[in-house]
């Protein structure tokens, strides 16, 4: 039975009329209120919701199943919330859902048709092979903290997905297990597999609308999914990829890298030597027995040596002091040649766009 019992907020314009615990099959349709109303622990099966306006709705923890929503659209400065809901078997075709929120809900087998969502927000959602397919709008959405699964893909037969610069896929999740408590896939390859082939039709659907730098941050959290597949040299290349480049996509990291680099050796060389034309820099255990001016001034010369060994500029005046400083700057040199080349095609990858 419906509660017809209400308060009207006068503040948000909301009724407070809250259905808790009721089961909604096909026959139920006229049963079910549109407007003013939040549903608590409810359960909606086979149900088709065809030409329906929704007004200040609230789904919570309520189960949608085998239900089609065909041109339904949410009214002017209403909302449209689902939270903590599951959605399996739907499908949403050519509805009007600008603005709707969707949070902490599972989706599965779940296929969006034309569908226009500018604005929408999908936070902290499961998402288990859901379709958009040709004309949909996702401009101004937000799509953050998906967890569990991530299995997106998009048909492009008639028109391709919309998005804008405004339009956000955040990182994924991989410590919230809340839905993965009974996910047999939880920890399987094919769980990072189709993490990496979502954020890869993400990125495809961001070059499609001509946003190439959306597009590059959508193949670093590919990578990031692609690289706890990886074993063996493959991983260790994968590894060393995002810490020094990013996967091609983060030029400052590799300048940060560069300079520890240099620091670390220009450390390195004030234990192993350098000779100038008139001292030589060589510390042992007593590094303070000099005094605090004389070993910043040291550093800052086995800094510049360094600097200009990495960039392989040349020596100058100074060489360095046996076989041990002699090895740590020809290393020095490799990396040098090595990082200055990564950083600048990551560099050039990233203006070009």
């Amino acid at each position: 039975m419906k509660n017809k019992s209400y308060n009207y907020d006068e503040e948000y314009k909301i009724a407070n009329r809250i259905i808790e615990l009721e089961n909604y099959k096909s026959d139920d349709i006229d049963k079910i209120f549109f407007s003013n109303t939040k549903y608590v622990s409810c359960n909606f099966s086979h149900i088709i919701f065809e030409d329906i306006n929704f007004y200040n709705m609230i789904f919570e923890d309520c189960t949608f199943e085998f239900c089609s929503f065909s041109h339904c659209n949410i009214r002017n400065k209403s909302l449209l919330q689902f939270f903590s809901s599951e959605i399996f078997k739907c499908s949403f075709e050519k509805c009007n859902l600008k603005g709707i929120s969707i949070k902490k809900s599972r989706f599965k087998d779940v296929t969006f048709k034309d569908a226009f969502l500018k604005g929408c927000n999908f936070i902290g959602n499961c998402y288990s092979k859901v379709k958009f397919i040709d004309d949909c709008n996702l401009m101004d959405c937000v799509i953050r903290d998906s967890n569990c699964r991530f299995d997106i893909c998009f048909i492009n037969k008639k028109s391709y997905t919309k998005f804008n610069l405004n339009s956000y896929v955040g990182k994924f999740n991989y410590d919230n297990k809340y839905y993965c408590k009974d996910d047999k896939y939880y920890d399987s390859e094919k769980r990072y597999k189709d993490i990496c082939n979502t954020y890869l039709c993400f990125g495809s659907q961001y070059l499609k609308n001509d946003i190439r730098e959306k597009q590059g941050e959508c193949f670093y959290e590919s990578k990031k999914a692609l690289y706890r597949t990886l074993k063996g040299p493959r991983k260790i290349t994968s590894f060393l990829s995002y810490y020094v480049c990013g996967y091609g996509e983060k030029p400052y990291r590799t300048f940060s890298f560069s300079l520890i680099i240099v620091i670390f050796c220009a450390i390195l060389y004030m234990f192993t030597g350098l000779q100038g034309k008139d001292e030589l820099i060589l510390y042992g255990f007593n590094v303070g027995a000099k005094g605090i001016r004389v070993l910043i001034r040291d550093f800052i010369y086995c800094f510049h040596f360094s600097l200009v060994t990495f960039s392989t500029v040349g020596y100058g005046d100074l060489v360095p002091y046996g076989i041990m400083s002699t090895i740590i700057s020809s290393i020095e040199i490799i990396l040098g040649v090595l990082m200055i080349g990564i950083w600048t095609s990551t560099l050039v990858r990233k203006m070009t766009r």
